[in-house]
């Protein structure tokens, strides 16, 4: 790294959260596993984000010899979208972007959610091959290696000081607790709508990460980068 700065680790987070536009990565899934609803496809409410050549619709997939894309209920992602938004929603009132090291509060809580869907998906998986399901090692990389991921996304910001307040602990894990369950289940029977949650999540970190680093860029660029991003992204390099 040239030159140690905490803005070049969080551009590293942003860019992760920007490859996250379909959950759990459009990197790592094939696209045929992706959930597909009428109201997901919203170029009005997405468009710099969804290219429309990428999405594999109903009618599309035999002709391309895929499987069709699972469908996911318009009432589920509607619910999913108000759950997702009102949890964003709350970190907003509690946690303004001040500039301030009170961001980093705001980033912990944020982190500490966004990595809970992933133990959900393992959970479940662990779960069916305790009863004689196969097939799943691939999947259960992928999701170990993006629980992973995002778990170095929380450490950066606990080397931050965005942990030091044990109310901010106790609301993110309170937040984090109730959300697992609800992942957990959803994804027992409904996978796809379990995806479109991560999905959501990642959408509103990119939305935050990218705003804060355009807003305060200067005062970013002198600080040292956490020994924990240098180590991840540069020595150990997972990518």
């Amino acid at each position: 790294m040239t030159r140690s700065t905490a803005l070049t680790a969080l551009l590293a987070l942003s860019s992760i959260a920007a490859v996250h536009g379909f959950a759990p990565s459009r990197t790592q899934l094939p696209l045929q596993a992706l959930p597909v609803s009428k109201a997901f496809i919203d170029t009005q409410s997405q468009p710099s984000r969804l290219n429309m050549a990428d999405v594999v619709t109903e009618a599309e997939a035999p002709a391309l010899n895929l499987p069709k894309p699972a469908m996911m209920d318009e009432g589920i992602f509607k619910f999913n979208k108000i759950l997702i938004d009102s949890v964003y929603n709350i970190i907003c009132f509690f946690y303004p972007v001040t500039g301030e090291k009170r961001d980093f509060a705001r980033f912990y809580v944020l982190e500490t959610v966004a990595r809970v869907p992933y133990f959900a998906y393992l959970s479940v998986m662990h779960l069916r091959e305790t009863f004689g399901e196969r097939g799943l090692g691939e999947s259960m990389r992928t999701h170990y290696a993006e629980a992973d991921n995002e778990l170095h996304h929380l450490l950066i910001m606990e080397s931050l000081g965005g942990n030091e307040n044990g109310i901010d602990r106790t609301l993110a894990q309170t937040m984090a607790f109730f959300y697992y369950w609800y992942v957990t289940v959803l994804y027992f029977f409904n996978e796809p709508a379990a995806y479109h949650l991560s999905e959501l999540i990642e959408d509103h970190a990119f939305d935050t990460y990218d705003g804060f680093l355009t807003e305060y860029k200067e005062k970013l660029e002198g600080m040292p980068v956490p020994a924990i991003a240098t180590k991840y992204y540069v020595e150990d390099n997972p990518y």
